[in-house]
């Protein structure tokens, strides 16, 4: 039966993006369409008009992306006594990030009914609505602000957009409004900038910090795939390399994201376990059961540098929700506010010195490194929580 349903989906799919769209347009809507929970969303889409009563505060993700702040941002609001809705593009909810929020009511939707569904949100009487996402990256990252601009504009008191990139506030007019009147939310406010507010969401449930401590292996753990755009995996070869030239081989490293990239060297290879993609709760479980975080973030690269100025590292947010100790380079360390007593810290090319030293670190050594870096989350957590009660 799910079989049949599959395969005419897929037939009506392509009967759809084949006759609606241009040949430049194909590709992009095909992708849209296969990721659609069509009747799902559609079902969703009716029990949000019809019901009755709606929540202090609306989180709005219509980005297929992003899924990992939801939990957080909504635990901020739930904290300080709102009911949240939520709305959430399919494509996200399937992975399952909201496994470990309660009481929220959650309406799942798709690009070709959101439209519909701002109109009755329009309707709403939400004291505030939280935009999980200004880019939309399935529509070649247009922005929420513009896409859908008399939306926000006929609530320029309720709207809060979350800007994941500050170097998109001077590609937009209305962005750059939002950002002139404070209504624009950053996850890291590098430049302490008075007009951002710095919200940094990362739980990702309850859990015990010092579970890790009895291990016989030590697990380094790299999330979110090899791409260079985020990470450099020349950094992971030398590391391990160095390991293994000092004879050091009760190791592993496990990667999720992506599989083995093209010319990843073998001997390096034979001691990663690839875990490919995985949804939310089984990413957490992963990083939670590892040693130690590698971001491998390069000062060296050019790519990198937004890391450190205008865009806040995904990796940053697993290390606050999991408290996994990383090992980093020590320029984003200082970026993000770590130091010698949150995390094992290396300069220039001595990240194997680094995962080094992390393997040889002793159980109170490393619950001591723990301990601080709970300290710190509580700090952020602390300012993150003022700003969300400044917007109530």
């Amino acid at each position: 039966m799910n079989s049949d349903f599959g395969k005419l989906k897929k037939a009506f799919i392509e009967a759809v993006v084949l006759l609606a769209f241009t040949k430049s347009r194909k590709k992009r809507w095909r992708n849209i369409l296969r990721n659609m929970d069509l009747v799902g969303d559609f079902k969703s889409f009716l029990q949000f008009i019809l019901q009755e009563r709606r929540g202090r505060v609306l989180y709005l993700e219509l980005s297929d992306a992003h899924g990992e702040i939801a939990p957080g941002y909504i635990k901020y609001f739930q904290d300080l006594g709102c009911s949240v809705d939520v709305v959430m593009d399919s494509s996200v909810a399937r992975e399952n990030p909201l496994y470990c929020i309660d009481g929220v009511r959650f309406f799942s939707t798709n690009p070709v009914l959101a439209p519909l569904l701002l109109r009755a949100i329009r309707k709403s009487d939400y004291q505030i609505i939280f935009v999980g996402t200004n880019e939309l990256y399935q529509y070649k990252r247009r922005f929420f602000c513009d896409v859908y601009r008399s939306f926000c504009e006929e609530h320029p008191s309720k709207m809060l957009i979350v800007e994941h990139d500050l170097k998109n506030i001077e590609k937009s007019f209305y962005l750059a409004s939002l950002y002139k009147n404070r209504r624009l939310v950053v996850i890291r406010n590098f430049s302490d900038d008075p007009l951002l507010s710095e919200v940094n969401p990362h739980f990702f449930g309850c859990f015990e910090s010092d579970a890790r401590s009895t291990e016989d292996m030590t697990t380094f753990v790299v999330a979110g795939g090899l791409g260079l755009e985020r990470r450099n995996p020349a950094l992971l070869v030398e590391g391990v390399r160095y390991l293994l030239g000092k004879g050091i081989d009760d190791f592993r490293v496990v990667v999720v994201g992506s599989g083995r990239p093209d010319g990843f060297p073998d001997d390096v290879a034979a001691k990663v376990l690839w875990m490919g993609r995985l949804d939310y709760p089984k990413l957490y479980e992963t990083v939670r059961s590892s040693s130690f975080f590698l971001p491998l973030l390069d000062p060296d690269m050019q790519e990198h540098h937004k890391y450190r100025t205008s865009v806040s590292s995904g990796s940053i947010q697993l290390i606050y929700g999991c408290l996994i100790i990383p090992v980093i380079s020590r320029v984003f360390a200082v970026a993000y506010g770590f130091s010698e007593e949150t995390c094992v810290v290396y300069d220039g090319n001595e990240i194997g010195m680094a995962m080094e030293r992390a393997i040889k670190l002793s159980d109170d050594e490393r619950r001591a490194l723990t301990a601080c870096l709970e300290d710190l989350k509580g700090n952020v957590v602390k300012k993150s929580s003022s700003c969300v009660r400044a917007f109530l």
